[in-house]
Parts: C-alpha cells; structure tokens; sequence
C-alpha cells in the first residue's frame, strides 16, 4: 500500500473514533438531562429525614437489631396505601443495619412515618416520642410500666 494511502486511511480512521465519540457524548447528555435532581430523589429525601432517626439510635445507643415501623395513616386508623408500603421498603433500605419490620410496634423502637398525614397520629399507650423531625417523622420508645 502506498504511504499517502496509508495516511488518509489513518485520519478517515481517527476523524471516525472522534465522530463515535461525540455522538456517544451528546447521546450521555441527552439521557442525563432526563434525570431528576438529586434532591428530588425519594429515597434521597426519605434518608435525610431519617438521619435524626439514625442519630438517636445510635446515641442511646441501642444495641438491638429490630425497629418497628408504622405509617401515620394506619396509626390514624387508616387502610395502609401502595404509597406506604413503598415508603416502608425505602425506609427499610435506608435504616440498614437495622431490620425494620412493617406495621409493627413490638420492638422498643418505632419509627411512624406522618409525613403525608394532615392528622398527627395519636402516639399510642406505651410509648414516648424520643424524636421528632418537625415534619412527621418520629421515633417512639416502648416505656416499661413499673
């Protein structure tokens, strides 16, 4: 093959690579710009609500492995939505170590989730609010009568 043959083949090559390379830039950026902010993420915002939750426990510190977890809704005597077990399975998530068991109030700790409640949930008998977030989020200690 002849040198000048050689050389085109080598720029038609590399102006190749470089065109692939800013179409795969430009197709990254098309898809990144359909992603939500972080900050609007809802796992994202669940897990900064429950940083005081996490912070209390571990102040205590509560060497148990179970915590409860009750929606506001069920606490105000509703059916629990799709929306709240969604909730329960992201709050599960974000409260790992710890083994977050749904609709229950057996374990020492329960964490009720009244963010979508415009109701306060009643804290029922045998407890005390150890933590309040201010925006419905709570942790509630089981209180041993004497």
């Amino acid at each position: 093959m002849k040198p000048h043959v050689h050389s085109i083949l080598r720029c038609a090559a590399a102006g190749a690579l470089l065109a692939l390379a800013a179409l795969n830039l430009w197709h990254s950026n098309r898809l990144a710009e359909r992603l939500k902010p972080r900050d609007a993420d809802d796992v994202v915002v669940l897990e900064r609500r429950l940083i005081g939750v996490r912070n209390t426990l571990l102040g205590i510190p509560y060497k148990g492995y179970e915590l409860g977890y009750m929606p506001g809704s069920v606490l105000n005597g509703k059916p629990a939505s799709e929306r709240d077990a969604a909730r329960f399975v992201q709050t599960r998530y974000a409260m790992i170590p710890w083994n977050v068991l749904d609709n229950s109030m057996a374990p020492p700790f329960t964490i009720v989730d009244a963010g979508a409640e415009t109701v306060a949930p009643p804290i029922p008998g045998g407890f005390i609010t150890i933590y309040d977030s201010g925006d419905g989020m709570m942790l509630l200690q089981r209180v041993h009568s004497q």
